[in-house]
């Protein structure tokens, strides 16, 4: 049992208390480059690749760089300019190679097919590829519609803003309704909640129910969305 109070001069231990283990810092070692370092840095570094710049000196990419910078150097632009010109050319060559959809790829986004101004879409791609485009859109349009007439029916909010289900007596009835207090769940809900301080009437109610809106009470028990 550890006493409430102690000396000043006295420490107490608790044999149940955790071990605390106090990671020390790890130093870094500073790197410096001797002057022969430093002229081939100062010859090589703005026509030369970073990595290979790393693996000249021995030291990590990051250090490389911080080193270069330290001495104030800079890649030449010319000589950037022809990096990336390589480069490209390469990963074209690659697209063009065979196992991939490379050359599909180049005639898609090539300038054949890019947006002109005062060019349709037909005359852009063609019949066929006009007709595939028109195919896909109208399918996902209709899948789209799908769900959104699924979610209506089992009384839960649109995803989409698309005007689905909404005759205007049902939406001018979900209007009415709200005004005198019943609860509507959501946008194109079909369920229509009344609680104590909702001016019930008979006769919306049953226009409610002809047309597919459950009116019923809220209470706990009740599901919310």
């Amino acid at each position: 049992m550890i006493p409430t109070t102690s000396p000043a001069n006295v420490v107490l231990y608790d044999p149940e208390a955790p071990v605390i283990h106090v990671k020390r810092k790890r130093r870094s070692t500073k790197i410096t480059l001797i002057d022969e370092q430093q002229d081939w840095l100062r010859t090589n570094f703005a026509t030369t690749l970073n990595k290979d710049v790393a693996a000249h000196l021995g030291v990590s990419l990051r250090t490389a760089v911080r080193l270069a910078r330290s001495l104030g150097l800079e890649k030449d632009p010319a000589w950037l300019h022809d990096v990336f010109m390589e480069r490209q050319a390469m990963m074209v060559a690659s697209n063009r190679g065979d196992g991939n959809a490379g050359k599909a790829n180049l005639l898609k986004y090539g300038k054949r097919y890019r947006f002109k101004p005062g060019v349709t879409s037909r005359e852009r791609l063609g019949d066929e590829r006009e007709r595939q485009r028109l195919e896909k859109s109208a399918a996902t349009r209709r899948e789209t519609i799908r769900k959104e007439r699924m979610r209506i029916n089992w009384g839960l909010e649109q995803e989409t803003k698309l005007k689905i289900g909404h005759s205007k007596p049902k939406t001018a009835l979900r209007y009415n309704l709200k005004r005198r207090g019943y609860i509507i769940p959501g946008r194109g809900a079909n369920i229509a909640f009344f609680t104590s301080d909702t001016k019930r009437s008979e006769t919306m109610e049953q226009h409610a129910r002809e047309r597919g809106i459950a009116v019923m009470l809220l209470h706990e028990g009740n599901v919310t969305y």
